[in-house]
């Protein structure tokens, strides 16, 4: 049965991309559709071949197919829902533009799934057992990262209280300026495992009501809570964490609590719009479609710019050399390398800062052909690395497949530092676990 699947899978999908690149050309709602249904052949493959709609969700490959989906298909669709009009004008993205970086993504997407089959997956892995070994050990007293937790929610709350209750009339955008103190990705990635590692103890814990388990609760909430003023991806990379921790605990898991997560993190989409103060009318629906899923258009916007203007390759400079001096503070590396985002900021002179994406790095390490065969690659190695570091640690694979979200609105230097600091922080935080094994 497995392997009938995967040849349909490559077979399927060197047809798709054969056909809709060499025999028939397509205008951007065509594109956009026949995208939509080779995203739904490879989620049917899938289910068939992982009988469970718990393991389909929790698939690896399945996670990292869906958010590349998403942040390949909004720009291109807000583009037809405005009338065929850019939201932005920094640079040139006209029709043209916009059908050539959609075609783009579209064929790494076939070519990331043809990857996916030939390795034989999709996957899925069994964690239930191994969270609960983890939570059985954990520490019933306050420990040393409550009080780094403290410490540093402590400084969160003073960043956006310390011109007073201005925040709450702040626009975001000035908001976002006021709060950032150069030191918040760290604090949001630090959170987003303390919260993780610390709510799912919680459930599993016995003893609720201690001191720790309210320390912990109120300091949650109250990171969380204020963070939504001007983030909305980091809480939705968490409730993804844990969705997925408490999934396993579930032999089944029915297309009825599927809907209610969607719609959950729809809500906290949507918190772009009703955060500037806005009201829903049906006047405003492009307005409210943008102002929900703005990160992924603006990120895609990036691959947009680099589509007209590629000409000095990098051929893998940024993949490999930035990297490695990614963990050398600037002091001793005085010209270590800006940041992508910081350079695409500067050459393409925006007064906003856009997120960079992995086909943006692809684009200007190895042109637009290059990148169709590079990009898939990587994608597949943070898979690999998500199935290699479970075996370690099983949380090493939830936080991996749920900063997927963040992978595809980053650049490979940012993303290996973030997931190393990450991996470190759940083998600290679970140590007791290991110990005992």
């Amino acid at each position: 049965m497995y392997p009938k699947i995967n040849l349909i899978g490559v077979y399927t999908f060197l047809v798709i991309t054969f056909f809709f690149n060499f025999v028939f050309k397509l205008n951007i709602p065509q594109l956009l559709t026949v995208y939509l249904v080779s995203y739904i052949i490879f989620i049917f493959l899938a289910f068939v071949k992982l009988k469970k709609f718990k393991n389909l969700i929790l698939s690896a490959e399945v996670i990292f197919e869906t958010v590349f989906f998403v942040y390949s298909v909004m720009a291109a669709f807000m583009f037809v829902l405005d009338g065929y009009k850019p939201r932005v004008d920094f640079f040139l993205i006209d029709y043209d533009t916009i059908l050539k970086t959609l075609y783009l993504y579209f064929n790494i997407n076939c070519i990331y799934i043809i990857l996916v089959f030939l390795f034989k997956g999709p996957r899925y892995i069994e964690m239930k057992d191994e969270i609960r070994k983890i939570t059985i050990f954990s520490n019933k007293k306050v420990d040393i990262w409550d009080i780094i937790a403290l410490v540093l929610v402590a400084y969160f709350l003073y960043l956006h209280f310390r011109n007073g209750l201005s925040i709450f009339s702040t626009y975001i955008r000035d908001l976002r300026n006021i709060v950032n103190s150069g030191i918040n990705s760290y604090i949001y990635i630090y959170m987003i495992i303390y919260s993780f590692v610390k709510i799912v103890n919680l459930v599993y814990s016995d003893k609720r009501r201690t001191l720790k388990n309210i320390l912990v609760i109120i300091l949650v909430v109250s990171f969380w809570g204020i963070s939504l003023l001007t983030d909305r991806r980091n809480i939705i990379n968490l409730i993804i964490m844990l969705v997925m921790a408490f999934f396993t605990k579930n032999k089944k898991v029915g297309l009825k609590k599927i809907l209610m997560i969607v719609m959950v993190l729809l809500v906290f989409l949507s918190f772009g719009f009703f955060r500037t103060g806005a009201t829903f009318d049906k006047n405003d629906i492009n307005e409210f479609v943008y102002m929900s899923t703005g990160e992924f258009i603006l990120s895609h916007y990036v691959s947009e710019y680099y589509i007209n203007n590629h000409d000095n390759l990098l051929y893998g400079r940024t993949y490999y050399f930035d990297t490695f001096t990614k963990l050398i503070p600037r002091v001793f590396y005085p010209n270590k390398p800006e940041d992508l985002s910081m350079l695409f900021y500067k050459e393409a002179n925006t007064n906003v800062g856009f997120a960079f994406n992995p086909v943006a790095e692809g684009i200007i390490n190895f042109g637009i052909i290059g990148s169709m065969i590079v990009v898939p690659v990587v994608i597949i190695f943070y898979v690999f690395l998500a199935y290699k570091l479970a075996k370690r640690n099983v949380l090493n694979y939830i936080a991996i497949c749920a900063y997927s979200i963040n992978i595809f609105r980053g650049f490979f230097a940012n993303t290996a530092f973030a997931l190393f600091v990450m991996v470190i922080l759940i083998s600290l935080m679970t140590e007791h676990y290991k110990i005992r094994r």
